[in-house]
């Protein structure tokens, strides 16, 4: 398999110059490892259909109760870290409230133990700021999570949320909040296996009506690594946008998902791959799968695979291996075996 990298010429000359220095100017003592440059994908007939699952899997747990393939066609779904984060998010009034009426002094800081839905335990810290009892702009809470059993699975780590600015009343049918949020060593565990994950990003919230939300996140950097299906995985994404919104439909609602970003793991020989979805994605809450949407994955040299929803649970996946925008090969598959 044959890669490609090319860089502008400014650039090459730095990275020279570092290895140079590195390495003592070329013949002097040993410096310290040189992590080499990560590079593209090249996608082809053998790898497709993986590259294709990652990068369905990249954001669609956000459409699917969090969960998302992991490590290719064939392994078991886990809740997504990022998922459980803007989970916790819609629940930060309610937990702020809590913390506030069981807190023996009250105070601009609040520590409390809060239990779980299902068992075990968090350590809320609550910091006022303006000590006024209200969750607003400059407000802040870090929660410890120490085997708090969720529906998703059993947590253990922190997640840390400071809020930038509020708009209405946070919690409500109407308001808006955008939330600089760090997750220390997340774990969530399940029946399908385990799931970490670390990074800072920032997350926008917003409601508009009862049943009317939307959730737009901006991640420069994001890891996840663990186990799942009796197989070790570790994947990161850079560069990261996601955006889904819902809106009542019938007797439930309809998610709207658009994603994008890179994605290097270990199911794609810790390459990377360049995730976009020129049509977004649209889902009913009562089903599994989207009804319309495509997904499109770039790799080395122009090579592409593009996911286009079909209806009734399936999906056309197309190759482009050599980037001339004529997809010569593709399959028919079904959404699950994609997204896990």
């Amino acid at each position: 398999m044959n890669t490609h990298r090319v860089l502008p010429s400014s650039l090459s000359l730095l990275t020279t110059a570092l290895l140079l220095s590195a390495c003592g100017g070329g013949g002097g003592s040993a410096g310290p490892d040189v992590q080499p440059l990560r590079q593209p994908l090249a996608i082809t007939s053998s790898n497709y259909q993986m590259a294709a699952a990652q990068g369905v899997g990249a954001g669609t747990y956000m459409m699917s109760a969090g969960a998302g393939n992991v490590l290719g066609v064939d392994a078991q779904a886990l809740p997504q870290p990022l998922w459980i984060a803007q989970q916790q998010a819609q629940r930060l009034a309610e937990r702020f409230k809590q913390a506030q009426g069981t807190a023996v002094v009250l105070g601009a800081t609040t520590t409390v133990m809060q239990n779980c839905r299902l068992g075990g335990s968090v350590e809320v810290t609550v910091n006022d700021a303006n000590g006024n009892q209200i969750l607003d702009s400059g407000d802040s809470m870090a929660i410890k999570a120490s085997g708090c059993r969720e529906s998703e699975g059993t947590l253990d780590g922190t997640m840390d949320y400071a809020l930038k600015s509020v708009t209405g009343s946070f919690g409500s049918s109407q308001y808006s909040a955008t939330i600089a949020v760090k997750l220390g060593n997340l774990r969530v565990a399940n029946a399908g296996g385990t799931m970490t994950g670390q990074g800072e990003f920032q997350m926008t919230v917003a409601a508009t009506g009862v049943g009317s939300t939307s959730v737009a996140m901006s991640i420069p950097s994001f890891s996840t690594s663990g186990t799942a299906a009796g197989s070790s995985f570790q994947s990161t994404i850079t560069g990261f946008n996601l955006n889904v919104s819902t809106t009542p439909s019938g007797s439930g609602y309809r998610s709207t998902l658009t994603y994008g970003g890179t994605v290097n793991s270990t199911a794609l020989e810790s390459r990377d791959i360049t995730v976009s979805t020129p049509v977004a994605l649209v889902k009913e809450s009562s089903l599994s799968y989207p009804s319309s949407g495509q997904v499109l994955v770039k790799g080395a040299g122009g090579s592409q695979v593009r996911v286009t929803v079909q209806g009734g649970g399936k999906a056309l996946v197309e190759l482009d291996a050599n980037g001339d925008n004529v997809f010569e090969t593709s399959i028919t598959k079904n959404w699950a075996d994609l997204q896990g």
